[in-house]
């Protein structure tokens, strides 16, 4: 048995071991681990400049803190205290959609993951402030593993290489690109459209006279990532909301104002900036892991669902690839004419 097999054996056992042991900081570790991916390129540019490698794993982990922290941290504010309205609002979402293409319209249920989300705003305002010093401690503990792998990521990736067997350095380049890809759309493109749809957003609702706009505004940033669903669910809620007080010029107001600026022109203006971030990610495959994640394995499953889906859809292809392919090397041998 080759001296590598055997070391790869025992990375494999002891990576066991160490799931085992510390599967209670599990999500946030593979969090950070998804994050690094994405905060490569920064790190990159800061070498390029000059900047030595401890000074630059240090100003990307802390510029991925601050966007930890400023995203997260007005997310867990309106959560908590708009928890009731917010909790209103989901549960008056369809309990299924009607996805219609041509002739034929297939129908997702969505009653699970309504409940599954109200369950969590219900839940948000006990778990910030009950385990406040575990959230500090695993925060920290994010922010060490970011500036660990951004530090020895070379040892790591040389480590890497040299376990790939001969033969298979392109599958693993695939599943490693499909990987980047995918965090990147993830990462990327849904927060970065979230974000946009927010910042629209918040003037749209006060505009309009909505007392929580913030509110509002929040959770049409949070649907960015259902790429099927979307912000349009609240604006079409809104929209029953005030045709059934016989608002109808309020209806058409949320409708064309909101759809426009809101449900329209975040995608329109943000995903053309970052269309590479979308490769190989088609709406589809991400909705059906963000719902798959979610249900399975909570939180986390928003960025392990889709990149699951990915990496079998990558194995797929490339599984059918070397099939065509040895097809086609049989081709010649079977078509010559007889002598």
């Amino acid at each position: 048995m080759r001296r590598t097999t055997v070391l790869a054996g025992v990375l494999v056992a002891t990576a066991l071991l160490a799931a085992l042991v510390l599967r209670q900081v599990l999500t946030t570790i593979f969090l950070a681990l998804t994050v690094v991916v994405v905060a490569r390129p920064l790190y990159r540019r800061l070498l390029n400049l000059g900047i030595q490698r401890h000074v630059a794993s240090a100003i990307t982990t802390l510029a991925v803190f601050v966007a930890v922290v400023v995203v997260a941290a007005p997310i867990g504010f309106i959560l908590y205290a708009r928890r009731g309205d917010i909790e209103d609002a989901i549960e008056t979402l369809p309990d299924d959609l009607t996805l219609a293409y041509g002739g034929a319209s297939y129908t997702v249920e969505t009653a699970d993951v309504q409940t599954y989300l109200t369950d969590i705003v219900s839940d948000v305002a006990i778990e910030v402030l009950g385990n406040a010093p575990q959230l500090v401690l695993l925060l920290t503990l994010f922010t060490v593993v970011v500036f660990g792998v951004l530090l020895g990521q070379r040892q790591v990736g040389k480590a890497v290489d040299a376990i790939v067997p001969a033969g298979y350095e392109r599958v693993y380049a695939a599943l490693k690109q499909r990987t980047v890809h995918t965090l990147q759309a993830i990462y990327v493109l849904q927060l970065a459209t979230g974000i946009a749809t927010f910042v629209v957003a918040v003037p749209v609702f006060y505009v309009l006279g909505y007392e929580y706009y913030v509110t509002l505004a929040v959770i049409c940033g949070l649907l960015q990532f259902f790429p099927i669903i979307g912000p349009s669910v609240v604006l079409a809620v809104l929209a029953g909301y005030h045709l059934a007080h016989g608002d109808v010029a309020d209806a058409i107001a949320i409708i064309g104002l909101g759809g426009v600026l809101i449900a329209i022109l975040p995608d329109a203006v943000v995903r053309p900036y970052l269309a590479r971030a979308a490769a190989d990610m088609p709406a589809t495959l991400y909705f059906v892991g963000f719902i798959g994640g979610l249900l399975s394995l909570g939180p986390v499953g928003v960025i392990a669902g889709p990149l699951v889906v990915a990496l079998l859809a990558e194995a797929v292809e490339l599984l059918a690839e070397e099939l065509r392919n040895g097809q086609q090397s049989e081709l010649p041998d079977s078509a010559d004419p007889p002598q």
